[in-house]
């Protein structure tokens, strides 16, 4: 049996651009088969178009896009979409390929490296070690702004209404 506090260290950890990512499990609403999105034009690049999810209408991030990645292209056959709940919507997180589920600890007392880069990182959480390699720890809540959300939103409920 999980205790609660067994749920923060949960992460469902997952494979990107031939590096190593987890996540929270607690952001996980589910995981599902890669689905093609219906595109959806004027819309940022990472943002594939929305797909249709027993019924419900949600969204398609390309992760490898919104890190900067080149485009797969042709999806890998063990591809998957990471479905979470953002307060302003559901999102599906389109990754490379999925590991499982694992109980991992952070490094250097969950401190967050400190990273140079010209982009915004505010969703690196920190490392972890997995399977001797130092994996990133990801918010996926926060790998978009607030202003592309409201955007995306928009444009979600357009598509809604005329699907």
């Amino acid at each position: 049996m999980i205790q609660e506090n067994d749920n923060q260290n949960l992460f469902l950890v997952f494979h990107l651009n031939n590096e190593i990512y987890g996540t929270n499990l607690m952001q996980v609403r589910e995981v599902i088969e890669r689905q093609t999105p219906k595109p959806v034009p004027n819309t940022i690049q990472s943002y594939l178009g929305v797909i249709n999810v027993r019924g419900e209408i949600i969204g398609a991030i390309d992760l490898r896009l919104r890190f900067g990645y080149p485009s797969l292209g042709t999806p890998a056959n063990n591809s998957a979409m990471i479905v979470i709940n953002l307060p302003s919507g559901t999102l599906a997180v389109i990754t490379d390929q999925l590991e499982g589920v694992f109980h991992l600890n952070f490094l250097e007392n969950g401190q967050k490296p400190k990273i140079e880069s010209s982009i915004r990182n505010d969703y690196i959480l920190g490392m972890c070690e997995f399977k001797n390699k130092i994996i990133t720890i990801i918010d996926l809540y926060s790998i978009l702004n607030t202003q592309e959300i409201t955007s995306l939103n928009q444009i979600h409920n357009e598509s809604k209404e005329a699907i």
